[in-house]
């Protein structure tokens, strides 16, 4: 449902919303913090400044930081700028049947569950994911399995 891309650019930022608000973090930091690879990650980060999420700087002493307080910063902004349209999937199932007899067996439910979605991304601030994973319980990715300790680090 959620792609590699939004994937790495919400660890990221949230990785971000983890530093003192004056430091700028290396992109080769968060590269090798967050296991993502260095290229990939410079293009993501890009689109991410371009959405005005984060900020970054050029120098000795440049780096990313975010462009905002986190609590401003909601995870339906981070998806819609690194996936435009997000928000607007048509249909979960893609079936055929719906197409073409309007019997789809989950059309009825799909609107309310787009719209709740929708809410749950909307009130979900980078914060309040941050504040509130357990203090030193790194959270595992459940499709590598590896740890993403950028939470409560």
């Amino acid at each position: 449902m959620i792609s590699t891309t939004s994937k790495y650019g919400i660890k990221s930022v949230c990785y971000l919303a983890q530093q003192p608000e004056s430091r700028f973090v290396a992109i080769r930091e968060i590269s090798d913090e967050l296991d993502i690879p260095f290229q990939y990650l410079t293009k993501l980060l890009q689109r991410l400044q371009q959405g005005g999420i984060i900020y970054s700087r050029r120098g000795n002493t440049g780096g990313v930081s975010l462009a905002r307080p986190a609590e401003e910063i909601t995870l339906a902004e981070i998806l819609n700028v690194l996936e435009p349209g997000f928000e607007k999937c048509s249909c979960l199932l893609h079936d055929e049947l719906c197409m073409k007899t309007g019997n789809c067996p989950f059309g009825k439910y799909w609107g309310e569950i787009q719209n709740r979605l929708h809410d749950l991304l909307n009130n979900t601030d980078v914060k309040w994911i941050t504040s509130n994973s357990t203090e030193g319980s790194p959270i595992t990715d459940a499709t590598t399995g590896k740890k993403a300790t950028y939470i409560n680090k």
